[in-house]
Order: structure tokens, then C-alpha cells, then sequence
């Protein structure tokens, strides 16, 4: 096993869950419920309780169940307790019982999305309207020459990878009561505290053709050439699943692929991976909000779904407890078809560290770089921002807070 999981770390977790739930969703009706539910969950991590099967019907049940079991007779048949695996593990076996929970107190996915998002687009509407018209200002350049677009479209494309890297720290000040600058203002300050920042790699690598030279016309244009695909393992719901939608609209304005995968998680849940539903939802919502750069995106996006140039893809594995690194054995479909990826994006530090390992801290981070290249199927970046105990809503960044942008052609 690596590190033991702290229970302090699952309690933080679950207080994340919480918070999202208060601000998101306050007026659902299930609210109650279901903060109910992460009141009795809370006490089952703080107890230290036994781990013990499912006893539901969620697609995923038999795999979970095996695991469990697999660990207990790897300890003679004794009871398994929570701080004696690693740290994945008990965070996605945490996120699991509470999709569990919920099906036990008849939440569907549809109150779960209700939950999630019935406030997002009014919670977050300072940032979100910062983001769009950058996108907006980003995508109209008919007054520029093919080179001057091409250029704009990569520095958009820079920008939007740090965003996603940045998402929770830039929810977080737009939505408080602090001055904050413009979206470029807040980048400066924040690149300060990458711990890698790859942004330039990716887009080199990107840009290059099959052959290793750099190609200068828009891959989108260029005829005669085989379909690239990026690949985007999503975050979780609200401005981290906004801001991947952001990233997969400039990776292909730019012409750096034709087409983007989203891959989604195939089981309900509520902070830790976007469903297929949480994907449409917001697509659509978008179309109420009356916001030029709000409207642009709904009306860029649906077009998108539509055309094909965006592919959702829904497994059980990522929410499962496994390392990506045995994903050949453990998912050999999924695994050969982010085969012929040309970059697979992971978004969050839950896949990061089923990249990586059980790094409980930044003061664990690691390297893309560590892990056997023959493992993995293809080129991938991170972008990710750690967890962090310190640092609350409208304070100055804390110093232990840090992201990455880590790239592993």
C-alpha cells in the first residue's frame, strides 16, 4: 500500500461536497436530505468505521464489492478500516458511498443535478462572464490576418489551461467580495504559484505534425491529414466542468485537433467527476442566461454536441479505486482507444494522484515524468490544483496552495 489516507483529509472532502451543496442548490427540496447524508457520512470517516460492500444496484456495484473483499482476505479475512488504504482509494470509496447514499434515500440524478447546479450560473456569474467574453474576444478576430489569429487563438489557448489548473482559487475570489482585477490580472499572480507550468509544451507539442515538425496552418484546414483527437478526462461539476467546455472550444478553434473526447463518469455523483447529464444541463442552461459572452458559448457548443466534434464518452473506471497505470488490464477497451489520442488532458487531483500515487500534500508532488512511459497510452497533461486545509474564501492565496500544469509527451 502507499501513505495511509488521513481522516482529516476525508472530512475535507466531504466539507467541499457541503459547501458546494449550500451555495449551489439551497432551494431544492432534497437539499435536506441530502445534507443529511453527508452529516452521517462525516461521522462514519471521523469514527473511523469498517468498510464494508455496496448493497445497491449502481453499474459499477460488482467490481467495488471484489475490491473490498480482495482487501479483506489480503488481511487474513479482518475488518478493513478506512486510514489503512491509500489515499485514492478511500477518497473514490468515499465519493461511492455517498452516490450509494443517495440512491438508498431515493435521490435521483436528476435531484443530484438540481443539487449541483440550480445556482451555479448566478454564484459564479462574475467569473463566468469574465471567461466567456475572453473567450468571445479570443474567437473574433476577423479583423486579423491568418497570423495574427493563429497567434491569438494559442495564447487562448495558454489561458485556458491555466484556468482550468486554477479553477477552485478563481471561483473562489470571483465570488467573493474582494476587488479582483481583469482574468489576465489574476493569471500573473497565480502563475507565481505553479509548481509546473508546461502550458508552452503542450501547445508545441499540439502543433506539431505526425512527423515531428511544426505545421503552421490549422490542422482543421489541412487537407489530406488523419483525424486528431484530444481527449479530456473531466473534473468535477460547476466552474471546473465550465472551464474544460472553455479549453475543448479553443483547442479546436485553434486547430489543434478536430474533434475532443469528454470523458465522464458513468455513476451519479456530486464534486469529484461530471456526468454525461451534467454536461447537457449546462450546455443548456447557458441558453437562458442573458449574457452576450454567456449566449455565444451555448450557441458554439450545442452546435458542437451536435456536429460531432464533440464525442462523450461515460466509464465506471475513472470513479473506480484503481491506479490509470494498470488501465491496460484493468480497462483494455478504454485504454485502447485513448491509444490513438493525440493528447489525453486529466482535469483534478484525484486523477492526479491515480497517476502519480497517494501524494497527500504539495509537499509529495511528483513529476509526471516518474511514471513508466510504456504504462501509459498515449502523450498526457495534468492540470490540477491541490487541496489545501488553509486558505478560505477572499483570503490571499495561501503560500501551501499550488497547481500544475505538468506535461508528459
Amino acid at each position: 500500500m502507499a501513505e495511509s489516507v488521513t481522516i482529516e483529509r476525508l472530512l475535507t472532502l466531504i466539507q467541499a461536497t457541503e459547501d458546494l451543496c449550500k451555495t449551489s442548490g439551497p432551494d431544492q427540496p432534497e437539499t435536506g436530505t441530502f445534507l443529511s447524508i453527508l452529516h452521517r457520512l462525516k461521522s462514519e470517516v471521523a469514527n473511523n468505521d469498517d468498510i464494508i460492500p455496496f448493497v445497491d444496484s449502481l453499474s459499477d456495484v460488482r467490481i467495488w464489492n471484489e475490491e473490498i473483499n480482495h482487501l479483506k482476505a489480503e488481511r487474513g479475512g479482518s475488518k478493513l478500516k478506512l486510514d489503512e488504504t491509500a489515499s485514492p482509494w478511500a477518497e473514490s470509496y468515499i465519493i461511492r458511498k455517498l452516490a450509494s447514499l443517495c440512491r438508498g434515500e431515493n435521490i435521483s440524478e436528476e435531484d443530484l443535478i438540481g443539487i449541483k447546479s440550480e445556482s451555479f450560473l448566478t454564484s459564479h456569474y462574475r467569473l463566468l462572464s469574465k471567461i466567456s467574453m475572453h473567450l468571445v474576444t479570443s474567437l473574433d478576430a476577423d479583423d486579423e490576418g491568418d497570423e495574427a489569429k493563429g497567434n491569438g487563438f494559442l495564447g487562448a489557448v495558454g489561458d485556458a489551461l491555466q484556468f482550468c489548473a486554477w479553477a477552485r482559487c478563481l471561483a473562489d475570489k470571483f465570488s467573493s467580495q474582494q476587488e479582483v482585477g481583469g482574468i489576465k490580472e489574476e493569471l500573473a499572480i497565480l502563475r507565481r504559484h505553479l509548481l509546473a507550468n508546461e502550458a508552452t509544451k503542450v501547445l508545441d507539442f499540439l502543433k506539431q505534425g505526425e512527423d515531428g515538425t511544426v505545421k503552421e496552418e490549422k490542422v482543421a484546414e489541412s487537407s489530406g491529414r488523419s483525424l486528431r483527437r484530444v481527449d479530456i478526462v473531466v473534473g468535477g461539476v460547476g466552474i471546473e466542468l465550465f472551464l474544460d467546455l472553455c479549453l475543448a472550444d479553443l483547442v479546436l478553434a485553434a486547430g489543434l485537433a478536430n474533434s475532443v473526447t469528454f470523458h465522464l463518469s458513468a455513476v451519479p455523483e456530486v464534486v469529484s467527476m461530471a456526468t454525461e447529464t451534467d454536461l447537457r444541463t449546462m450546455v443548456k442552461a447557458l441558453m437562458a442566461v442573458n449574457h452576450i459572452g454567456l449566449s455565444q458559448c451555448h450557441g458554439r457548443w450545442k452546435k458542437r454536441l451536435q456536429d460531432g466534434s464533440w464525442q462523450l464518452r461515460s466509464d465506471v473506471y475513472w470513479t473506480l479505486p484503481f491506479s490509470y497505470l494498470d488501465m491496460a488490464s484493468g480497462a483494455p477497451e478504454l485504454y485502447q482507444q485513448l491509444t490513438t489520442s493525440r493528447l489525453v488532458i486529466f482535469r483534478g487531483d484525484q486523477h492526479y494522484r491515480k497517476l502519480v500515487g497517494a501524494a497527500e500534500n504539495v509537499s509529495n508532488y511528483a513529476k509526471l515524468s516518474g511514471i513508466p512511459r510504456e504504462v501509459l497510452p498515449a502523450p498526457i497533461c495534468v492540470l490540477c490544483q491541490f487541496k489545501s486545509q488553509a486558505g478560505a474564501s477572499g483570503e490571499e492565496l495561501n503560500p501551501s496552495t499550488k497547481a500544475t500544469i505538468d506535461f508528459y509527451p
